[in-house]
């Protein structure tokens, strides 16, 4: 039998999805979610709290972290939920990084690119701040550098996070740009 987020399936259940859950993954044993399981809605609950912790030590809008968590995961889609990577983290452009919870995931993100984006102050300016290549000062390279069109693609993103995300703080007012 399957189960439902810790609940076993019965016969009567809504059609079902296979998905790995990260935070209740069991070993060779993949979880299901029902079929209306909304990624966008479990999306803030998972990420805003550590997302909000990051972008305050680097301060920044959390929106623009979310923006690239949208994009990079599908809005925590079942590849994400398998690694626990809210962000499609890789090592090197190779292997996905796997990680034990999402939190942890976004503190990976924060002690890597965090102080690269320190003090944005708009989405172009995090962008701008994450394509710029630092190694030659001992620090990180671009941030994805296989997609030519991802900086245009987290904008999109960071705006359908600002709509989908509602008026929850002041942070969260639409740019002029």
């Amino acid at each position: 039998m399957g189960e439902i987020a810790g609940k076993p399936k019965t016969s009567t259940d809504k059609k079902m999805t296979q998905v790995a859950l990260g935070r209740n993954k069991k070993p060779n044993r993949p979880q299901t979610l029902n079929s209306g399981f909304d990624c966008k809605k479990e999306f803030f609950k998972e990420l805003l709290g550590p997302v909000e912790k990051v972008a305050k030590q680097y301060n920044f809008d959390p929106n623009y972290l979310l923006a690239i968590s949208a994009l990079e995961s599908g809005w925590l889609g079942a590849h994400a939920h398998e690694l626990n990577n809210a962000f499609g983290l890789t090592k090197g452009g190779g292997n996905n990084l796997e990680f034990k919870n999402f939190s942890e995931s976004v503190e990976f993100w924060g002690k890597t690119f965090g102080s690269k984006a320190s003090g944005a102050v708009s989405i172009d300016d995090f962008i701008s701040k994450l394509q710029t290549d630092l190694r030659k000062q001992g620090g990180n390279g671009k941030y994805n550098t296989v997609n030519p069109k991802w900086g245009t693609e987290i904008r999109n993103a960071y705006h359908s996070v600002l709509k989908r995300r509602g008026p929850l703080c002041e942070c969260n007012q639409p740019e002029n740009k």
